[in-house]
């Protein structure tokens, strides 16, 4: 059960939009392409309530436009489907944990690269055996040409790495939830497994608790 990879924190902030209504930030156009973003609220069996980003995209190559769906869903869906159709273990700890409640939310990122669709999803899972929320981040672009995953290497170069870190660790310190500690990034493509591209620089997420008292999300421009 994923429950044991994550860790407590402070449930997030998130705004969420009428349920079977378009998020005023759920379309996001680049290359002619977008990513609609619908909130559903299902009832789940052991949750208070359920919530979660439903997300489409619609585009000038219709077959590009769903094969973009199915890929951007199979990255979004597996936190939602995993307490909607648990399985024996997650089944077994949600008769504990009720009632729990759970939101995920998708955002299609502004300002993303050309040629690319770009979104984070934040999830926040609560029952009253935790105090606050366990929350987690996820980020990820998809070519609009290719339909495969964007990759940092080919945006941001071996050589250009330590410049870059040093860009992103700036841009911690100055974040209003940045604890003052010692910030251990190092200068590799590990580093970021959150982030997207964007026509200016890059969007950066990290977890958390991993710099501050929340999910960082940061902007740089490329070094």
């Amino acid at each position: 059960m994923r429950l044991s990879r994550w860790t407590a924190a402070v449930a997030a902030v998130m705004t969420i939009a009428a349920t079977g209504v378009i998020s005023p930030l759920g379309a996001q156009a680049r290359g002619s392409y977008e990513i609609d973003v619908v909130t559903r609220t299902p009832e789940v069996r052991y949750f208070k309530s359920f919530s979660y980003s439903s997300l489409s995209v619609t585009g000038p190559d219709r077959a590009m436009a769903r094969t973009l769906t199915a890929k951007v869903r199979a990255f979004t869906l597996p936190w939602v489907d995993e307490y909607r159709d648990p399985d024996a273990k997650t089944t077994t700890y949600l008769k504990k944990a009720q009632p729990a409640n759970l939101s995920v939310v998708a955002t299609p990122t502004p300002g993303c690269h050309r040629n690319h669709v770009c979104l984070s999803q934040v999830m926040a899972f609560s029952t009253p055996l935790i105090a606050g929320s366990i929350t987690d981040v996820m980020a990820r672009a998809w070519s609009t040409k290719t339909a495969k995953p964007a990759r940092l290497k080919d945006f941001v170069a071996p050589s250009a790495l330590p410049a870059f870190t040093a860009k992103v660790k700036a841009a911690i310190r100055k974040d209003s939830c940045y604890y003052g500690f010692p910030i251990k990034l190092k200068p590799d493509y590990a580093s970021y497994p959150h982030w997207v591209p964007l026509d200016k620089g890059i969007a950066v997420w990290f977890p958390e608790y991993q710099f501050g008292c929340q999910i960082m999300s940061l902007r740089v421009t490329w070094p």
